[in-house]
C-alpha cells in the first residue's frame, strides 16, 4: 500500500538535512513509525499505515478505497479567468504519478514558482514571495478535512494565486492573524512536513502571509 518511491524520496530528503541522525540507519518500517506514518495497536498484534502515512506515502487509488472524497489539483490560467481553458493542470486522478500528498507538494510547489526568476519586479523580495507560497501551499495541505468534500484546490493566474481545501477554521480569523496559535487538524502529516525542514510549529504562517502580500499589493505578479 505505499509508493516506495515516495518513501525513498523523503528518507533521501530527510537524511540531507538531518545527516547524522539516528532514524537513517532504521528498517523502512522502524523508520515510518518513528515520523508518525506506521502505527501499532497497544496489546493487540495490530499495526499498518496511519491515516497520514496513507496520504503522504500511498497511491490515489488506494486511498481513495479509505478517503472517497479524497482529490488533489493544479490548474493554471496563463491569460487569467475569462481565458477558459487551462493552460496547465495535474490532479490526483491522472495516473502519471503517485498522486499522494508528498509528491503532490513538489509537483505544484515547483510550477508556483516558475515565473518568479524571468519577473524583474520581483526579484528583491523574492525570496520573502518565495517563503508565501511555500507557507499558504504547506497549511492548504496539512490543514485540509480530507474526509470533507470537493477536495484541495490551487489555482495559479495572472496576478492571483489561490488556494482551497475543505475544512473550517478551528479558531477565529482573528485569532489566526494575531498568530502564535498553533491548532493542528492533522498532527502526523505535519510532523513529517517538520521533519524535512518544510514547516514550523509557531501559529504565524497566516499572519507572514497577510504581511508579505499586503506589502506587495496588486503589482506582485
Amino acid at each position: 500500500e505505499l509508493s516506495f518511491e515516495s518513501v525513498k524520496k523523503y528518507r533521501e530528503k530527510f537524511s540531507s538535512i538531518k545527516p547524522d541522525h539516528p532514524w537513517n540507519g532504521l528498517e523502512i518500517k522502524e523508520f515510518l513509525y518513528k515520523i508518525g506514518a506506521w502505527g501499532k495497536v497497544r496489546n493487540t498484534n495490530k499495526e499498518g499505515l496511519t491515516l497520514a502515512g496513507l496520504l503522504m506515502f500511498s497511491e490515489e487509488r488506494i486511498i481513495t478505497e479509505i478517503l472517497p472524497q479524497y482529490f488533489l489539483e493544479y490548474r493554471e490560467h496563463a491569460e487569467g479567468p475569462l481565458n477558459q481553458e487551462w493552460s496547465k493542470r495535474f490532479t490526483s486522478q491522472d495516473g502519471t504519478w503517485s498522486g499522494n500528498v508528498f509528491d503532490f507538494y513538489f509537483k505544484t510547489s515547483a510550477n508556483l514558482v516558475m515565473d518568479l526568476q524571468d519577473n524583474a519586479s520581483v526579484q528583491a523580495d523574492r525570496s520573502a514571495i518565495l517563503s508565501c507560497l511555500h507557507e499558504s501551499l504547506i497549511n492548504t495541505l496539512v490543514h485540509a478535512d480530507y474526509y470533507g468534500g470537493g477536495g484541495i484546490v490551487i489555482e495559479k493566474e495572472k496576478g492571483l494565486f489561490r488556494f482551497s481545501n475543505p475544512g473550517l477554521f478551528r479558531i477565529s480569523l482573528e485569532q489566526a492573524l494575531e498568530g502564535n496559535i498553533s491548532n493542528l487538524r492533522n498532527p502526523n502529516l505535519f510532523k513529517m512536513f517538520i521533519l524535512i525542514g518544510l514547516c514550523k510549529r509557531t501559529g504565524s504562517g497566516l499572519k507572514g502571509i497577510e504581511t508579505i502580500w499586503r506589502g506587495h499589493g496588486e503589482d506582485a505578479f
